[in-house]
């Protein structure tokens, strides 16, 4: 059995880049030679300068790793029911076929909104049709929870763990999610869900909320949720898990927690993101520990963690650990595969967890 310790880290633990004195001006000119190079590195910024030149930057990024999308659900025909591909399940069926109707919706006007002359008339009647698509999705969303307790796993009366989902995740895979979550740790997860509204408009809500640092309902809810479990004196251990979408939302709650509480209530925090999508995350030497679990075929952990983390001057604090595996699903592509023999993600805290549960 692996022993955690509960004693906040050292500065050494967290691959910080230098600081610099000011936020180093945007090059598109050196960006176009990185991308020549293949080497993204060199395009030197950082999260903080102006959200234009970083919206810009990551338009120029996801149409570089736009290969990788062919792989975002790949996978060999699933057998076990905790898979979100597994199609013997009717709640599976239903989650994809409300993405490939919300998919079909928006693909459209993004190819006549791409085309040299405009039909007004064309361009109208699609709007009404995305929106008609959204708005069904909108008030089907409304009417779930926004929160899920785990069935299984454990209450710890020290502990606290929370997770929050990713891009084209309905409630039914958020459900699977947790129970997935609760199995492997042992301890009951609370899931605050963050809604989807399609592949196409949730990849553009991913851009635009770490572009222009957007606070949406479920960042803000999540930030409540964290901050007064992290508040409860008998609570010595707060642990956030963030799938894909939920990186940037995890990222931006950390954020707001070193702004608004001290030191010592933030050092019972500990974040594990899979697949992130963030294009930053600060530690700030007061966050307990930080890991980062990333599919080197994963298009979303291509233009988010693995993107990010190696930009000269830009800060991603954690310990990134990367499986040479496809895919961008959580339970699919990642717990199923992350951690087993073989794999560098086993010498990580969170898979310490798993042998305190064995």
């Amino acid at each position: 059995m692996s022993k955690i310790s509960d004693t906040p880290l050292g500065t050494g633990t967290f691959f910080k880049s230098e600081a610099t004195p000011a936020t180093p001006e945007f090059s598109t000119t050196r960006l176009r030679q990185s991308l020549r190079s293949r080497d993204l590195r060199q395009s030197d910024f950082q999260y903080t300068t102006s959200p234009w030149r970083l919206l810009q930057y990551d338009a120029i990024l996801f149409f570089y790793k736009s290969p990788y999308l062919r792989w975002f659900l790949w996978s060999p025909l699933p057998t076990c029911p905790s898979n979100e591909l597994y199609l013997w399940k009717w709640s599976n069926i239903v989650s994809l076929s409300r993405q490939l109707v919300l998919l079909l919706s928006t693909l459209p006007l993004i190819g006549l909104l791409c085309m040299p002359i405009i039909n007004v008339f064309a361009t109208v009647g699609l709007v009404g049709l995305v929106g008609f698509a959204v708005a069904a999705n909108t008030w089907t969303v409304k009417k779930q929870a926004t929160k899920y307790q785990s069935q299984g796993g454990a209450d710890f009366p020290d502990e606290v763990w929370l997770y929050v989902n990713g891009i084209c995740c309905d409630q039914s895979w958020l459900r699977i999610h947790c129970e997935m979550l609760a199995r492997m740790f042992g301890r009951r997860i609370i899931g605050v869900y963050n809604p989807t509204f399609g592949p196409v408009l949730d990849m553009v809500g991913c851009i635009y909320q770490r572009c222009f640092t957007y606070s949406t309902k479920s960042l803000r809810q999540l930030y409540e949720t964290t901050r007064k479990a992290l508040l409860r004196p008998e609570i010595s251990k707060v642990v956030l898990i963030a799938h894909s979408q939920g990186g940037i939302i995890a990222s931006q709650v950390v954020d707001r927690l070193i702004a608004t509480e001290d030191k010592q209530t933030v050092g019972k925090l500990e974040v594990y993101t899979f697949g992130s999508a963030a294009n930053h995350f600060n530690g700030d030497e007061s966050v307990r520990h930080i890991e980062h679990f990333a599919n080197e075929g994963d298009f979303v952990a291509q233009t988010g963690v693995l993107a990010y983390k190696t930009l000269d001057g830009n800060r991603y604090d954690g310990i990134l650990y990367t499986n040479n595996a496809t895919g961008h699903l959580l339970n699919t592509h990642y717990l199923q595969s992350t951690f087993t023999n073989g794999n560098g993600a086993m010498r990580s805290r969170l898979a310490a967890y798993l042998d305190e549960h064995v």
